[in-house]
């Protein structure tokens, strides 16, 4: 927690909570907000790097109020007489490309991005777990105590040969653990 937000919740004179501690380091860390960013920024590009790969629709249009006289062309002798009655003249155009095939290249591209996004996810999630840590850190010390309330349980049962067994997991189910 950035000792200025400490100084101002001692200075307000009340009880802040480790869930308001949380919530005020979240949204205070540049880090934090950075990560989201580029986690943004990602999945951007991910769904930018796709773009090829889907249909591409042109449709264009036009629409033109014409009198249809002719130019006079200055090395021209006779004269054009034109007239004020005026035509409608449409034109329009549609078109529709797909790639078919580039050697890989386009889809290669596309999943190299998504899983760059993937990855700045995963930063932005360290970002975030490193800044609970330092005010839950910082938390426990202003309050006297060394070590959060569930930090001396015991964790799951090693079982020989067999790896970790979770809490959720019956004696006999080795379905979920995955280890034999």
């Amino acid at each position: 927690m950035s000792p200025a937000l400490l100084l101002a919740a001692v200075l307000s004179a009340r009880t802040v909570t480790l869930a308001e501690a949380e919530r005020a380091a979240l949204a205070a860390k540049p880090e934090v907000r950075l990560a989201a960013a580029n986690t943004a920024a990602g999945v951007a590009r991910s769904q930018q790097a796709r773009a090829p790969l889907l249909p591409q629709v042109k449709v264009e249009g036009l629409y033109e109020r014409t009198t249809g006289n002719r130019e006079q062309k200055p090395d021209r002798t006779f004269n054009v007489n034109n007239g004020t009655q005026t035509f409608n003249w449409y034109d329009g155009e549609l078109s529709i490309d797909q790639l078919i095939y580039d050697f890989g290249r386009t889809p290669n591209r596309w999943r190299a991005e998504v899983l760059r996004a993937a990855g700045l996810a995963d930063t932005e999630r360290g970002a975030r777990l490193q800044a609970l840590l330092d005010v839950r850190s910082a938390f426990f010390q202003a309050s006297g105590r060394r070590r959060p309330p569930d930090a001396g349980q015991p964790g799951p049962p090693l079982r020989p040969g067999r790896g970790l067994r979770s809490r959720r997991d019956p004696p006999g189910d080795r379905s979920r653990s995955g280890c034999g």
